[in-house]
């Protein structure tokens, strides 16, 4: 019986072309979880890196019942975070509300926020971190 990595490991790879990658498919068994450095409760799974994506960085995060994520920023970033299973509470900007599967929430770099798990079962997140566009602009105008 083929489990699922013998089946992703018969994948084709995409190739890539100078510095530029042409594109790329990410399979579960392409990265491991690993617990998340700052926040107890937390795991994270990379799908894609600053090595994949000089611009973008994008991973999925579990919080178990009851972790958080405590209000933060970053201030060379912004990040986009869609719930896609379970029931959280976002803080944006100092405001608390209810943030449950199907919701999405967009932190500009330098806006404090911050997620904790309400509900009883996990809260799976995806997340997208993205070069702020201040930072963009002003690095394309120095090139």
């Amino acid at each position: 019986m083929a489990t699922e990595r013998d089946e992703f490991a018969q994948r084709p790879m995409l190739g890539q072309r100078g510095d530029m990658m042409e594109g790329k498919v990410i399979y579960p068994t392409d990265s491991e979880w690993a617990p998340h450095r700052n926040y107890s409760g937390v795991s994270v799974r990379n799908l894609l890196t600053h090595q994949d994506n000089p611009i973008m960085r994008v991973a999925v995060v579990h919080l178990q019942p009851g972790a958080q994520i405590t209000v933060h920023t970053h201030e060379q970033e912004a990040e986009i975070f869609y719930v896609i299973s379970g029931n959280g509470v976002c803080t944006m900007g100092g405001q608390e509300m209810p943030f449950p599967a199907g919701a999405c929430g967009y932190a500009p770099a330098g806006i404090p926020h911050g997620l904790a798990n309400a509900g009883e079962s996990l809260l799976e997140l995806l997340t997208v971190f993205t070069q702020s566009t201040s930072m963009s602009a002003s690095q394309s105008t120095a090139a």
